[in-house]
Formats: structure tokens, C-alpha cells, sequence
């Protein structure tokens, strides 16, 4: 298909350069399209000599003037004649004709094609003006009425005289880049009636106006489409290619349809340069095309041909005449190299032996050298001969300007063909795939139902056996927490002895590392909030062995910071921690006091756990900082602790915690913080210590709002 499509553009370029050329030529011989007519009828004609001369004078148009010493020029008169005249702007034409009795009296046609302004006098009286005469550019109108009938009526037999006033100013100034051979007066007087001529010039210019809309609107459909193709489909250019090929070719019939509405000699010769410079434009998205079906890349000749068509159409403005035959040669040489690639692609895919091509070859010498033979012998059979071969070759090319469109069309529809078909066969796979997938998949949930339903057994009898054992061990801790509740003084217990205090404690699991520590000795009381490392069930077990050395410590002194010191080295005892990295680190922070009734004084010591103080009638916090030394871990065994001894007076009250208060995130996601800890503390001072407990506790919930409790807390509050 590629190979059929490689011949096919070559002769649409040999097709439309043929076209080009004739239709050129006919403007510009003068040979009149709309008014052809049987030759023998016609008064004017193609084969009438007209006289002339060079000038303007007003006694030229009589009809007895005598013009037997001017020169003569035969029509049709083109541009280059009258420049070889020496053509300065004005010239004269004269000549007779006959008026026999068939169309005396009678409305016969005349019609002028011209590229200039021209007054006509028929035996000396001005009869038509088309344009108008100058003296110059300036003051000349050029004017081409194309053929346009005009009535004639003779009422007397015999000769008479038509003479033509012409000027063209615009040749003068123009004469190099004008057509050599562009008409500049063609005259034409038929026999054919008045009527008969007029329809006969509407309807071939009705016909050749819509042969160039059809024209147009095929190329351009092609070329649209195949445009949006390349947009849909940008890796094959040649539908691009194709698709500005198609654009061009689409310009030359709107070019016709645009001149059939102006009537300027010029813009008609500007439009014809443009058609030259426009088959440039052909050649090009033509060799793109061919070059893209038989080369990778772009061959160097590409590069070649640009510089020489960019050259001749510079040379058209310059030299009309050279830039012309430039075009000629340029189309001629693209033309051959396009055909070469055709034949070349067409023999190398179908004649591999070399068969067509020598029978061809052979065929073809053979025709020429009995057309040679028979010219001497018989030369109307060798002119037939001649006729067959051009015929041969001319009707293929007359009717490749619908094939090229066609092949494109059929070759996008077997591309669609192609692509439907393998989009079918795919279809048809996946919805065998398809249906062996889901019979895999069916079988594959059967497995995992199957699967599934051991699973949810075992993990239905792992659960129960994982529930019993998590009864069993809540039940262990809960027995635990009895245990660690039962270690604690009661609350009513303390009450006795202290009556305005609070303990707020809220484990964060069943049993907690958090405990406070109670203990009277006559007028002493010792009192301490303690926050072992971890929580839960390690907790407890630190909370436990704390206690118990608490208990140790005091039966051998009261005084805080020895209390410390004994607590210190029976934790390190304990756990055996020696110093060393293999020792655990744990321990415990606390603040302890040993308040001494009748003196009104407390006496405090704390490991990393502070004492604050609120005054009465003060809005502000003492602090008591702690010794920064924990109990047990890496602390020495015989690190002292500081202890400080405050006065109280009436209604003084002081606190002791753990950091579970102040360490709580809330609903913003930000922890509570010491000094929010601080002004929740002064702002419930005026409440007495059971009502505090009960504020933080509520507090401490509504600050929560949902999020988990993180530590244990713990809250100690003492009012003299």
C-alpha cells in the first residue's frame, strides 16, 4: 500500500504542476476559457493580426486612418510583445474585419481578457471602456473584465475598422517581475449570439467555480482530519505531512474563488506569484512524505531543495521570468527524485527477479521505435502511437487528484481496521483471561473461606483460653491491689490526726507505682508523696519495696533527710544495684515531710520531688526545690539529702505530688505543664481541702476528655 501511495503523490505533483502550468498559460496566452467557440465562426479570434504603434493620438480610432506603415503583432498580444516594442506605457491597436449577412442586425458576442485599461472604438466611435486610460500609474485604473460578453450589433454589410486605445503603466514599472507571457489584450468577436454567449460564459464559470469549491472542500476535509488525527496520534507524521500537503493543494482553488471577485490586473498577478511560491510549499510536504515512507531521516537533497525553492522564490520579485523557469526546473527535479523512490520501492517489494521492469523497459522502446518507423511509413498510425503514450500517462494523472485523498482514506481505514480487529482479539483474551481469573478466584476464596473457618476456630478456642488466662491474671492483679491498698494508711485514719487534707490518688492501671506514706510517732507526723519507676504491675512491685524501706528508715530516725539516706541504701540493697551498666536503674522520686504539731514547723526532703507552698492570704507559690538525686539507681550510697525546716502559721497550706498532674495531655494534644498546675492550685484556695480533692479530680477528667491517662497522679494537700 506504502509503494501505491509513493506513485499516487507523484503524480498528484506532475498532475497539479501540469494544471498549474496550463491554466497559467491559458491567462496568460489570452486564449479565452468562458468564450471558446468553433474557431471558424469567430470574427476575432486567436489567429487575428492586429497593427500597432506606440503613442496616443485621438485621430488612430477613425475608421479611414491609414495604419499601413505600422507594425503588426498577431493575437494574442501578450506582455513580452509589447516590451520587445518598446512598449513606453500607450499603444494603439488597429484592425478589419467582415460582417457578412448570417449576423447583420444581429446581437452577436464580444469579450476582451486584458491586463491593462483599454478603450475600444468600433469604425471609430468609443463603443466600451473598460478601466481607465493614464498617463501614468498613478492616473491609470487597470481593469480585467475575464471574458465578460458584451452585445455587439452591426446594421451594414462589409469591413470594418475596430481600434484599441491600451495603456499599462504598470508593466512598464513592473516589466521584470511581470509574466513573460501573462496577456496583455486578448479580443474576441463570435458569431454566436448575444444570449447563447452569456449563458454559455455563466455556466462555464458557475462550472469551474464550483469544480474549485469542491475542490477545496476536499482538500481541506482531508486535511483537517488528518490533523486531528496527528493531534490524537503524534508518533506518525505523515498523517501531518499529509495534513498540510492537503492545505496547500486547498489554497490554489481558493485562490480562484478569491480572484473571481476582483477584477485588478495586479492582485490577479500577485496571486499568480503566490501559487508558484505555494507549489514550493507542495514539493515540500510532499518529499516529507515520500522521505518518511523510504528513509529513516531526512536525506542531505532535503536540505538542497529548501535553499534552492527559497532562492526562485526570491528571484519571482526580482526577475519574474527567471524565477518562473527556476520553478519549472525545481518541480521537474522533485518530481523525478519522488518518482525514482516510487519505482525503486515498487520493483524492490514486487518485481525481485526484474521481470516487470525489463518487460516494461522493452514495451516502452519498442512503442517509441515504431513510432520513429511508421513516421516514415505511415504518420498518422505513428502520431496514434504517440497519442496512445501520452494518454498512457496523462489520464492516470488527470484522476490523481481524487486518488491520493481515497488512499489516505483507505489507509486510515485499514489502520482503524487493524487496530479494531486487534482490540477485538484482545478482548476475546481478556475475557478468557477473565473468566479463568475468576474461576481461580472462586477456587481461591473456597481456600480461604475454607481457611478462614480453621482460622476463626483456632482463634476462637485461643481466645477463650486467652480470656480465661487474662481472668486469671486480673484477678491476680486485683488481688494485688487489695494488697498495695491494704500496705496504705486509710484515709479516715489521717483525718484524725490532720483534719483539713486531701489525698487525691488515681492509679493509671488496677495497681499503681504511685503511693503516698502516712506514719505518727507521739507529736510527729510523716507524711510523703512517692513516684516509683513505671507503672502497673512493676510499679506496684517498686511501690512495694518502697514502703517497706520507708518503714525500715523511720524505726530508726525521723529526721527527713536521714530517712532519705536509709531509703537510698536499702533500694540500692535491695536490687542489688552496684553501679555498674549491667545494675537496673530503678528507683523513685519523692517529697517527704515530718510535721511537728506543737511547733507549728514541718521539715522537708525531697529526691527530685518539690514542695510548694501556699501562705495565707498570699496569691503566689513558695517552692521548696528537691534534692536533683533519685532514690536507688546510680545514686551514691551515701548521698545526703537536703532537708529545710518551714514555720507555718494558721491556714498555710502546702502540697506534695507526683509529675502524673502536671505530665497529662489533654483534648488540644498539649500537656498540663507545672504552670498550669500552679494557677489551678492558687485559684481553689478560698475551697476547703475536701473540695479541692474533688476539683482537681473533676478537673482532671474534663482535661482528659477521652485521652488516655499516661502516668500515675498523685496529689497530697496539707492545711494548718
Amino acid at each position: 500500500m506504502r509503494i501505491y501511495f509513493q506513485f499516487l503523490l507523484a503524480f498528484l505533483v506532475l498532475s497539479n504542476t501540469l494544471f498549474s502550468q496550463g491554466v497559467s498559460h491559458t491567462n496568460k496566452s489570452g486564449v479565452s476559457l468562458f468564450m471558446s467557440s468553433i474557431q471558424n465562426d469567430d470574427i476575432l479570434n486567436s489567429k487575428t493580426i492586429w497593427l500597432f504603434k506606440n503613442g496616443d493620438n485621438a485621430e488612430w480610432a477613425k475608421a479611414n486612418f491609414d495604419d499601413k506603415t505600422w507594425d503588426s503583432l498577431s493575437s494574442p498580444i501578450l506582455c513580452s510583445d509589447l516590451l520587445d516594442t518598446k512598449f513606453n506605457g500607450n499603444v494603439w491597436l488597429r484592425t478589419k474585419f467582415i460582417i457578412d449577412d448570417s449576423i447583420v442586425n444581429k446581437a452577436i458576442t464580444f469579450s476582451i481578457i486584458q491586463s491593462g485599461a483599454s478603450e475600444v472604438y468600433i469604425d471609430g466611435k468609443l463603443v466600451k471602456s473598460y478601466g481607465k486610460i493614464g498617463k501614468s500609474i498613478a492616473t491609470e485604473e487597470l481593469y480585467n473584465p475575464m471574458g465578460f460578453p458584451l452585445k455587439m450589433e452591426f446594421d451594414s454589410l462589409g469591413y470594418h475598422t475596430i481600434a484599441i486605445r491600451y495603456s499599462n503603466y504598470f508593466l512598464v514599472d513592473n516589466n521584470n517581475s511581470i509574466p513573460s507571457k501573462q496577456s496583455a489584450i486578448y479580443i474576441e468577436l463570435s458569431k454566436i449570439d448575444y444570449e447563447s454567449g452569456l449563458i454559455i460564459f455563466y455556466f462555464k464559470t458557475v462550472g469551474l467555480t464550483s469544480l474549485n469549491a469542491f475542490g477545496l472542500g476536499i482538500f481541506l476535509t482531508f486535511a483537517i482530519i488528518n490533523l486531528v488525527l496527528f493531534l490524537f496520534y503524534k508518533n506518525d507524521k505523515s498523517n501531518l505531512y499529509f495534513s498540510l500537503f492537503c492545505f496547500m493543494m486547498a489554497i490554489s482553488p481558493l485562490i480562484y474563488l478569491l480572484n473571481s471577485w476582483f477584477f485588478d490586473p495586479r492582485s490577479m498577478h500577485w496571486a499568480h506569484s503566490f501559487k508558484i511560491i505555494l507549489s514550493y510549499l507542495v514539493y515540500i510536504f510532499l518529499i516529507l512524505l515520500v522521505y518518511l515512507i523510504n528513509y529513516e531521516s531526512k536525506p542531505k537533497r532535503f536540505w538542497i531543495y529548501i535553499i534552492c525553492m527559497s532562492i526562485s522564490s526570491i528571484a519571482l520579485f526580482i526577475n519574474y521570468s527567471i524565477g518562473e523557469i527556476l520553478n519549472i526546473i525545481l518541480g521537474l527535479v522533485v518530481l523525478i527524485d519522488v518518482l525514482i523512490l516510487c519505482i525503486r520501492a515498487f520493483f524492490r517489494k514486487y518485481d525481485k527477479r526484474k521481470k516487470i521492469r525489463k518487460f516494461l523497459l522493452y514495451a516502452l522502446i519498442g512503442l517509441v521505435v515504431l513510432a520513429i518507423v511508421m513516421a516514415f511509413i505511415n504518420p498518422t498510425v505513428s502520431i496514434i502511437i504517440l497519442v496512445v503514450l501520452v494518454l498512457l500517462i496523462a489520464l492516470p494523472i488527470a484522476g490523481v487528484s481524487l486518488l491520493v485523498p481515497i488512499y489516505m482514506v483507505l489507509k486510515q481505514a485499514r489502520n482503524f481496521s487493524f487496530i479494531n480487529k486487534n482490540l477485538q482479539d484482545q478482548l476475546t483474551q481478556v475475557k478468557e483471561l477473565s473468566e479463568k481469573s475468576i474461576q481461580q478466584e472462586l477456587e481461591k476464596q473456597k481456600i480461604i473461606a475454607e481457611q478462614n473457618e480453621f482460622l476463626e476456630k483456632q482463634v476462637k478456642e485461643r481466645t477463650n483460653e486467652l480470656a480465661q488466662k487474662n481472668v486469671e491474671i486480673t484477678d491476680s492483679i486485683n488481688y494485688a491491689s487489695r494488697i498495695q491498698k491494704a500496705m496504705l494508711t486509710s484515709q479516715d485514719e489521717i483525718d484524725l490526726n490532720i483534719k483539713n487534707n486531701f489525698i487525691l490518688f488515681k492509679p493509671k492501671d488496677i495497681v499503681s507505682g504511685d503511693f503516698y506514706f502516712y506514719d505518727k510517732q507521739q507529736k510527729l507526723i510523716c507524711i510523703a508523696a512517692v513516684d516509683c519507676t513505671g507503672h502497673g504491675v512493676p510499679g506496684s512491685l517498686m511501690s512495694m519495696i518502697g514502703h517497706e524501706k520507708l518503714i525500715s528508715s523511720i524505726q530508726d530516725t525521723y529526721k527527713p533527710s536521714k530517712i532519705l539516706q536509709n531509703l537510698n541504701r536499702g533500694v540500692k540493697k535491695t536490687l542489688r544495684q552496684s553501679g555498674n551498666n549491667e545494675s537496673t536503674r530503678d528507683g523513685m522520686d519523692i517529697a517527704l515531710t515530718v510535721i511537728d504539731t506543737e511547733t507549728q514547723s514541718i521539715y522537708y526532703s525531697g529526691a527530685n520531688r518539690p514542695l510548694w507552698l501556699i501562705r495565707n492570704n498570699t496569691n503566689q507559690i513558695e517552692e521548696f526545690k528537691a534534692t536533683k538525686k533519685a532514690i536507688g539507681g546510680f545514686t551514691d550510697d551515701d548521698q545526703l539529702f537536703e532537708e529545710t525546716e518551714i514555720k507555718l502559721e494558721i491556714n498555710d497550706t502546702f502540697y506534695l505530688f507526683s509529675d502524673g498532674f502536671a505530665d497529662q495531655f489533654g483534648k488540644t494534644g498539649k500537656k498540663l505543664m507545672t504552670k498550669k498546675f500552679k494557677e489551678v492550685l492558687l485559684s481553689i484556695q478560698h475551697l476547703t481541702m475536701k473540695e479541692q480533692k474533688n476539683y482537681l479530680d473533676t478537673f482532671m477528667e474534663d482535661w482528659k476528655f477521652g485521652i488516655e491517662q499516661l502516668d500515675d497522679i498523685l496529689v497530697i494537700g496539707v492545711r494548718f
